[in-house]
């Protein structure tokens, strides 16, 4: 793995060039779709944008994330690398539907090459960054009173966490 700095904020810089270009993909991708014809004409790709959209919302919101420390900033850009490998894989082949020249990805593939390295995800397999989800998943089990427990927005049955139960339950 890379030696982390302590400014995350440093090396974070290839993950949020890789989410820039990521977001200039979606954004070129709506247009396209726009331009031939709209959603109903381009069923396929109008799916793989929204999913392509989404991921790309979550990578930009784990670079957020990747600014609380180093081992966060290893996290962050794991994800967001991942992230943009997969729109590769989407994209490969139909640059033209979704507004793109093939080699797209060119100005971030030195970011890809070293965060994709087995090296790098194996060191990460062991390391486990802040808020993971044992404890806030914790939150979900914490009764408030003798009959109701917090439940984070989610229904019981949607929270996996932990779960402690109620007498009479």
């Amino acid at each position: 793995m890379t030696s982390p700095s302590s400014d995350s904020s440093s090396v974070l810089a290839g993950a949020a060039e890789a989410v820039a270009l990521a977001q200039r993909l979606v954004d070129a991708a709506c247009a396209a779709v726009r331009a031939n014809g709209g959603v109903d004409a381009n069923q396929v790709v109008a799916y793989d944008v929204a999913h392509a959209a989404a991921a790309v919302a979550t990578a930009r919101s784990t670079l957020q994330y990747g600014e609380r420390g180093d081992v966060e900033a290893a996290i962050a850009n794991a994800f967001v690398a991942d992230v943009v490998a997969d729109l590769t894989g989407k994209v490969a082949g139909r640059e033209a539907l979704w507004g793109v020249e093939p080699g797209w990805a060119a100005p971030i593939e030195g970011f890809l090459q070293v965060q994709r390295d087995p090296a790098v995800l194996a060191a990460l397999a062991t390391t486990e960054g802040r808020d993971t989800w044992a404890r806030i998943s914790s939150w979900c089990a914490r009764p408030s009173t003798a009959s109701r427990r917090r439940r984070c927005g989610r229904t019981r049955s949607t929270c996996t966490g932990p779960t402690t139960t109620s007498p009479g339950r």
